[in-house]
C-alpha cells in the first residue's frame, strides 16, 4: 500500500472508529442501569457482570457500523477537501478513482466486521444474555430482601420482613408470610380435609435464607413458627407452633414474549429453516435484514464518497450532518419497506433490500458525475442558494426596523446606531457552540429513533401496531432531549474551544488583553441556562410526554394498560402494626369485599387479633369503617382468647381512611418534584419500598446540574488540549461519559443497597464532575 493509500486510509479508519463507538456508547448507555443494578444491587460476581456487559454491547452494531463507516468517510475525505489535499492529489496527476481504493477497503472492513455481528454474533450474545440473566436471577433470587416491603417475587407467597441482619448469608428478623395458593390446592395445616378459607399465615420471629440455585428455589429456615388458618366455618380456627421447619420457596420465571422475540436469539442456519416452514413474514423479515445490514457499509459510503470529495471548507460537522441526512434516508426506505412487507403486499428481499439498491444507483449516478468536467457541486449551490435568501430576509427585516425607528423618532432627535445585545466575541463563541450542540443532539436522536424501530419492530408486526410508532417517537423526543443534551453540551464545549486553539485564534484572543476565563463565560452561562431550561422541562412538559409514551409502549408491546391508581394493591401496610388484605375495593363507593386484618404483636412475632368480613362499607359522618357479616378473633400466640361474630360492627382503633388504600403506581419519569416527594411519603407510611423513589427525586435537581458539570469540565479541557487532533475531544467524552454513567449507576445502586444515603447517592457523581472541572479550570494560564 502506498504513501497516500495509508495516508488517507489511517484518516478514514480513525474517524469511522470513533463514530462507531461514539454511536454504540449512545445506545449502551441505555442498557446500563440493569447491570449495575446485578453488579451492586444483588451482588454477582464482577467477572460475571464484565461478560454481561460484552454481551450487550454487540447488539448495537448491525446500526452503529454503517452510520460509523458513513460518518468516517465523509468525515475524514471532507477534511482532505476542506484543507484542499485532494485539490493538491488531483494537480500532482493523481485521479480521484485512487482515493477509492483505501475508502473501499475501510468499506470492506465494516462489511465484513457488521456481517460477522448479525449472522453470528448478535443472535449468540441475546441467548447468552438471557441465559446469563436467568442464572443471576434463580442463583440471587430472595437474597435481597428490603425490611418493611411487600416482597413478590416467589410465586404463591407474599413476604413482609421486619428487619434484616448485617453478617454472613441472609438473616431475616419478625417474618410475615402469606401463602396464596387455591385452598383446595395447599390442603390443611390441621393434616385432615378440612374445609379451609383464605390465604395461610405464618409469624416467625426469625428465619435464615438458604439459596439453592441448581434447584431453582430458595429454602427458609424457621426456628420456630406460628401459622394461622381460618376455616369456611367462622367458629373453626386452626393454629399450629412448629419447630425447625422449613418453606421452600420457587423462583418466578421472567416472561419473554415468544412472538416478539423467537427469532431474534435464533441462529441464522435455525432462522433460514424456519423461513421456510413460518407463514408469518417475521422471520423472512429478520433474515434479509441481517444479510441487508451489511451491505449498508458498502452502498451508503458509495453515495457519500463523491459528495465529500466536492465539497469546500467544510469542517467535520458539516460531514456528521450530511451522514445523519443519508442515515436517515436510508432508515426511511428500510422501514417503509418492511412495513409494506408485512402487510404481505411486496415480497420481503425487494422491500428489506430496497434501500441498499436505492443508494447503490445514487452512488454510481454521483461517480458518474464525477468524471464530467462541467459536473455541479449540488451542496455548495444549494448553501449558496439558503444563505443569499437568509441574507436577503435579513436586509429587509433590517430596513424595516429602521424605517419603523425613523416614523417614531422626532426630526430633531439624533439617531443612534441600535448596540447588540452581546458583544462581538460572545456572539461569536455562543454560534459556534450551538451549532456544534444542535448538529449533536440530532445525531443522537436520530440513532435512538432507528433502534426503537427495531427494537419494536417484532412487537408492531405481531399485533400490527405500526400506526403508533410516529405517535410514540413524537412522545419520546423530549425525553431523549433531556437524556442527551449533557453528552452534547460536552462534546459541542469541546469542539468549540478546540477549534479555536487550533486556529490560533486563542493566541489572538490572550494578546487582545482577553482572559481565556472571559472567553468562557458565555458557553458557561448558556450552559447553566440550559440545565435550567432542562430541569423546567423535567417539571412542565416532560412527566406527561412521559406517561404517552409509555401508554404507547405498553400498547405496542401488548402489555395490559396500568392505570395511575391502583385500588387493587391487596396487601397494605397500616399506619401501626396492622397488616390489610382484601379481594377488591371499589374506590368511587369506598367499599372493601372480602377484607381480612392482621393485629401483630412484635414481641414475640405473632397474630394478637384477626378481623374477616365479607365487605366493609366507610362511613362519612362517623369517619370510621363499617364491617359486615364477619368476625373478630383475639389470640394469644395460637389460643383464641375471644372470639365474636358479627352483623354490623366498627372498630374505632382502625383509623386508615379511604385515600390511604389509594397508592399511585407511577414511574418516577412520570412525576414532577413537588409529585414524587407527595408519593413517596404516601407509600412509605404504607409499606413499599421507596429507597429508589427517593434517589430518583434528588436526580431530578442534580442532571440538570451535570449539564453543567459537563461543560465545565470540557472547558479546560479544551484549553489544555491546544493543538491536538479534533479527535481528541470525541475520545475525551466517551470516556468520560463512561466513567459518568458508571460511577451514577454504581451509586445508585449502593443507594438502593444501603450503603448510601439517597442524597449522596444522587449528588456524588455530579459533584465528582464538577470539582474535577473547577480545579482544572483554576489550573489554566489565562
Amino acid at each position: 500500500m502506498s504513501i497516500l493509500n495509508r495516508y488517507i486510509f489511517r484518516e478514514v479508519a480513525i474517524a469511522s472508529l470513533v463514530g462507531t463507538l461514539l454511536f454504540t456508547l449512545v445506545l449502551f448507555l441505555q442498557r446500563v442501569e440493569p447491570v449495575m443494578e446485578l453488579l451492586v444491587g444483588r451482588g454477582a460476581p464482577g467477572s460475571d457482570m464484565l461478560h454481561l456487559i460484552a454481551l450487550t454491547i454487540p447488539q448495537s452494531f448491525p446500526f452503529t457500523i454503517p452510520m460509523g463507516v458513513l460518518t468516517g468517510i465523509l468525515v475524514g475525505l471532507g477534511r482532505l477537501s476542506s484543507d484542499n489535499e485532494v485539490l493538491a492529489i488531483q494537480a500532482a496527476g493523481i485521479k480521484w478513482r485512487s482515493l477509492m481504493k483505501p475508502v473501499a477497503l475501510v468499506a470492506l472492513l465494516g462489511l465484513a466486521t457488521c456481517a460477522a455481528t448479525t449472522l453470528l454474533l448478535t443472535p449468540w450474545s441475546l441467548r447468552e444474555q438471557v441465559r446469563i440473566t436467568e442464572s443471576f436471577r434463580i442463583k440471587l433470587a430472595g437474597t435481597e430482601v428490603v425490611p418493611r416491603v411487600f416482597i413478590e417475587d416467589f410465586p404463591d407467597h407474599v413476604i413482609w420482613v421486619q428487619d434484616v441482619l448485617p453478617g454472613e448469608g441472609v438473616h431475616w428478623r419478625g417474618i410475615f408470610m402469606a401463602d396464596m395458593r387455591n385452598p383446595e390446592n395447599r390442603g390443611s395445616i390441621s393434616g385432615f380435609n378440612a374445609s379451609v378459607d383464605g390465604p395461610r399465615i405464618t409469624f416467625a420471629s426469625e428465619a435464615f435464607v438458604l439459596p439453592r440455585p441448581e434447584q431453582n428455589r430458595i429454602q427458609v429456615r424457621f426456628p420456630l413458627t406460628t401459622t394461622y388458618e381460618q376455616s369456611s366455618d367462622s367458629s373453626h380456627y386452626l393454629a399450629v407452633r412448629s419447630e425447625s421447619t422449613d418453606q421452600v420457596l420457587q423462583a418466578r420465571t421472567s416472561r419473554f414474549d415468544s412472538r416478539a422475540r423467537q427469532f431474534d436469539r435464533m441462529d441464522t442456519l435455525t432462522l433460514i429453516k424456519a423461513v421456510s416452514t413460518e407463514t408469518a413474514p417475521q422471520a423472512n423479515i429478520l433474515l434479509q435484514q441481517r444479510f441487508a445490514l451489511p451491505f449498508a457499509c458498502l452502498f451508503l459510503p458509495l453515495a457519500g464518497l463523491p459528495l465529500a470529495i466536492s465539497r469546500r471548507r467544510s469542517g467535520r460537522a458539516s460531514g456528521i450532518i450530511l451522514s445523519l441526512l443519508l442515515c436517515f434516508v436510508y432508515w426511511m426506505i428500510l422501514l417503509t419497506g418492511t412495513a409494506v412487507a408485512e402487510q404481505i403486499a411486496l415480497s420481503a428481499i425487494p422491500a428489506v433490500w430496497a434501500a441498499n439498491i436505492f443508494f447503490g444507483v445514487l452512488g454510481i449516478l454521483l461517480l458518474r458525475q464525477m468524471n464530467k468536467p462541467s459536473r455541479r457541486d449540488w451542496q455548495l449551490l444549494i448553501s449558496r442558494r439558503l444563505t443569499s435568501l437568509w441574507n436577503r430576509v435579513s436586509r429587509i427585516y433590517l430596513r424595516r426596523k429602521l424605517s419603523q425607528k425613523k416614523s417614531v423618532a422626532a426630526p430633531s432627535t439624533q439617531q443612534h446606531p441600535v448596540e447588540p445585545l452581546l458583544p462581538l466575541i460572545d456572539r461569536y463563541l455562543l454560534r459556534s457552540f450551538l451549532f456544534y450542540l444542535l448538529v449533536l443532539v440530532m445525531a443522537f436522536i436520530v440513532l435512538m429513533f432507528v433502534f426503537s424501530f427495531f427494537e419494536l419492530l417484532n412487537d408492531m408486526l405481531a399485533r400490527d401496531k405500526l400506526s403508533q410508532f410516529i405517535p410514540y417517537l413524537y412522545y419520546l423526543t423530549p425525553f431523549l432531549v433531556y437524556n442527551t443534551a449533557p453528552l452534547a453540551m460536552m462534546m459541542a464545549t469541546l469542539i468549540c474551544f478546540l477549534l479555536l486553539a487550533r486556529r490560533h485564534e486563542l493566541i489572538a484572543f490572550l494578546s487582545c488583553g482577553i482572559s481565556l476565563y472571559r472567553l468562557a463565560t458565555p458557553v458557561l452561562i448558556l450552559a447553566a441556562l440550559i440545565g435550567g431550561g432542562l430541569f423546567a422541562l423535567e417539571e412542565g412538559y416532560l412527566p406527561e410526554a412521559n406517561r404517552r409514551q409509555d401508554a404507547l409502549r405498553d400498547e405496542i408491546k401488548g402489555r395490559p394498560p396500568r392505570t395511575y391508581l391502583r385500588p387493587d394493591r391487596q396487601w397494605t401496610f397500616g399506619q401501626q402494626d396492622r397488616i390489610f388484605y382484601h379481594r377488591h375495593f371499589n374506590q368511587s363507593t369506598n367499599v372493601f369485599s372480602g377484607i381480612n386484618i392482621y393485629d401483630l404483636n412484635t414481641g414475640p412475632f405473632e397474630l394478637r387479633r384477626h378481623i374477616q368480613a365479607e365487605r366493609a362499607s366507610w362511613d362519612v359522618s362517623e369517619g370510621t369503617w363499617v364491617f359486615h357479616n364477619g368476625w373478630v378473633r383475639q389470640l394469644d400466640g395460637i389460643e383464641t382468647v375471644r372470639y365474636e361474630s358479627f352483623t354490623e360492627r366498627s372498630f374505632p382503633s382502625i383509623t386508615e381512611q379511604p385515600d390511604y388504600f389509594l397508592k399511585e403506581d407511577r414511574h418516577d419519569q412520570q412525576l414532577n418534584l413537588n409529585q414524587l416527594k407527595a408519593y413517596i411519603l404516601d407509600l412509605t407510611q404504607s409499606g413499599f419500598d421507596t429507597v429508589r423513589l427517593k434517589i430518583q427525586m434528588h436526580k431530578k435537581i442534580v442532571f440538570p446540574v451535570f449539564a453543567f458539570s459537563m461543560a465545565l469540565l470540557a472547558v479546560p479541557f479544551a484549553m489544555l488540549s491546544g493543538h491536538r487532533s479534533t479527535m481528541v475531544p470525541i475520545c475525551f467524552s466517551l470516556v468520560m461519559v463512561i466513567v459518568y454513567y458508571a460511577s451514577n449507576a454504581l451509586a445508585e445502586q449502593l443507594g438502593r443497597a444501603g450503603h448510601l444515603q439517597p442524597p449522596l447517592a444522587a449528588w456524588a457523581p455530579c459533584l465528582l464532575f464538577a470539582f474535577g472541572g473547577l480545579y482544572l479550570m483554576l489550573r489554566v494560564r489565562t
